[in-house]
């Protein structure tokens, strides 16, 4: 297929930060493929650092969620129209992302067949998933054979990270009484579901362990929302090695670049450390690794083998037991890491 007239894109993908990850390789791919073509990206303003300073991309088209209004919409909707783009790629596959897809001019608006909420209904190109199973980087990939333009067979990513963002880093980890070159785990223990969490208190177990049988440092990651997962256990992990809130999207990113290992629910941070190649150890309890867990090699997921897992769901329907979560032990995730570390050496 003939790409020279492709001069300009636009990526609809605004959220979440996760997701929003694995489509990175999407943008990578047109550049590598299509010389000189610009692309812009329309994402939610909460996650705009994490496409700042991408090497691929041109443009960001941010939706302040926070301010909303008629006046917010509005101004939004005219940055999509006035862009004039050649192809709009709708890689959300909702209404919001399709009524986003249907603002911009554009000769050719291309989307999943299988999108939700009508979002095909704005597009005029429908590409077809063949594997619903298939890994959502992979799934995403897809749309650049709209363009004939082949999935890469190493997809890239490309966080940047910066001085501020390395030395924000550096500070936190001081802060934590981890010195420069000193090796340490990060442990994430929330996410936006709560069937997706594994217990705190087993978190707090599992750091002490890390320290005591392998002499390996760690600080725990999240947003200051998210420190209430750890309510009370502040004395037992050392408070000091509590970073909830003290980073910014780069800085944790920065961070995650330095780290030997993560350990992680399923949650943004872990596709984060996975595309900054740090080796990630993921509980999974009722969503499926094969679509949305670690990508690339390397990482391991642990999963507790109980009948009704995945169940997809936000909320337990077995009477919130969460068997899938709690079935899982200290120990089985210790020796998860250890393995993992030990067969670095």
């Amino acid at each position: 297929m003939d790409n020279r007239r492709l001069k300009k894109v636009l990526i609809i993908k605004p959220s979440s930060l996760g997701d929003i990850i694995h489509a990175l390789p999407v943008a990578n791919a047109l550049k590598d493929a299509v010389p000189g073509i610009n692309i812009d990206w329309a994402v939610f303003k909460a996650y705009e650092p994490v496409l700042a300073g991408h090497p691929a991309i041109s443009n960001i088209i941010a939706f302040d969620r926070n301010k909303g209004g008629f006046g917010e919409i509005s101004r939004f909707a005219m940055a999509l129209r006035a862009g004039e783009y050649d192809a709009v790629i709708d890689l959300q596959g909702l209404l919001r992302s399709g009524l986003m897809t249907l603002f911009c001019r554009a000769g050719r608006k291309i989307g999943f067949r299988n999108a939700r909420e009508g979002a095909g209904f704005f597009y005029n190109e429908k590409i077809r998933v063949t594997d619903t199973e298939m890994h959502a980087v992979d799934r995403y990939l897809l749309a650049i054979g709209a363009f004939g333009i082949a999935p890469p067979r190493t997809p890239q990513f490309d966080i940047a990270t910066g001085p501020a963002d390395l030395a924000e880093a550096g500070r936190i980890l001081k802060n934590a009484g981890i010195d420069e070159g000193e090796e340490f785990a990060v442990i994430a223990p929330s996410a936006r579901w709560i069937t997706k969490r594994w217990e705190a208190e087993k978190f707090s177990r599992l750091a002490l362990e890390l320290k005591e049988r392998m002499g390996l440092k760690y600080i725990f990651i999240g947003s200051a929302d998210e420190a209430g997962v750890m309510s009370g256990l502040e004395d037992l992990a050392g408070r000091e090695s509590f970073a909830f809130g003290k980073t910014s999207l780069k800085g944790l990113a920065a961070l995650l670049g330095r780290a030997r290992l993560i350990i992680t629910n399923d949650s943004g941070p872990m596709h984060i450390a996975a595309a900054m190649g740090t080796k990630v150890l993921a509980i999974f309890g009722p969503t499926i690794p094969g679509r949305t867990g670690p990508y690339g090699r390397g990482h391991r997921v642990i999963t507790s083998g109980a009948a009704c897992s995945p169940c997809l769901k936000r909320e337990c329907p077995e009477k919130n037991n969460m068997m899938c979560m709690k079935d899982i032990t200290v120990e089985n995730v210790f020796r998860a890491a250890e393995e993992m570390l030990e067969g670095e050496k």
